[in-house]
């Protein structure tokens, strides 16, 4: 079989970042005080200074509350980096990003993105995340985003293992021909960077984690510089 070696047809534009490189989230928690939030961006912010492909800060719904998950938002639009909106719920990403006044977050929901979310990214000109369990319904869903004027679309494949992310990302790569970035999600600590390391070899552009220490952040900034994008399939 010949391996092509390829990189993203289209420059997704998230936040006024373009994703033409690799990059990484890293999330802070709505069910957070204020004072402990704070603490969470500036730590973040103190990661991205020595890693300059953590690019993103991601505000996690976790509170399942639209006023909480507002005042997150805000908190975090102000760190410097770009703004990412995650939550199970997509009118409470709507009520979170209708006050960013200016600003264009990419907005997502996990495993699985409901017509709902389409809906509010096309009307408000959102970058949304596509994701689904089934690499299939993810390139469905892409086209019913296209449609309703979505400009700016990631692919989400799932990667809730290691095995997992390999084959979802490789196969989402081929269904799309290189023609929309792909990402993956997950949690903390050594398998969390197994995970990004596997998305990024295979072409993955945007990776957001829960968290990382130091070293690690380090580690996936070191291999999104040498690999800048490129997937093999």
């Amino acid at each position: 079989m010949v391996r092509n070696l390829r990189t993203c047809d289209n420059i997704t534009e998230i936040d006024g970042i373009a994703l033409d490189a690799p990059a990484f989230a890293l999330t802070v928690s709505d069910a957070l005080t204020p004072d402990m939030m704070a603490d969470r961006l500036r730590s973040i912010m103190e990661r991205a200074d020595t890693c300059p492909h953590l690019r993103f800060v991601c505000v996690r719904d976790d509170a399942m509350d639209g006023r909480s998950l507002t005042s997150a938002a805000s908190m975090a639009s102000e760190c410097g980096l770009g703004l990412i909106v995650r939550s199970d719920i997509p009118e409470n990403i709507g009520a979170a990003v209708s006050t960013l006044e200016g600003r264009r977050p990419l907005v997502t929901v996990p495993d699985l993105t409901p017509t709902d979310l389409i809906d509010i990214a096309g009307r408000m000109d959102l970058p949304i995340a596509i994701c689904d369990m089934d690499p299939k319904n993810i390139m469905t869903l892409c086209d019913m985003a296209e449609a309703e004027g979505c400009r700016d679309i990631v692919l989400g494949p799932p990667t809730v293992s290691m095995k997992q992310c390999l084959e979802s990302t490789v196969m989402v790569g081929r269904l799309s021909g290189g023609t929309r970035p792909m990402m993956a999600s997950a949690w903390s600590g050594e398998y969390a960077l197994t995970i990004a390391s596997v998305s990024v070899l295979r072409g993955g552009r945007l990776v957001i984690l829960d968290d990382l220490d130091a070293e690690s952040c380090g580690v996936l900034d070191s291999l999104m510089e040498q690999h800048g994008g490129r997937y093999t399939f």
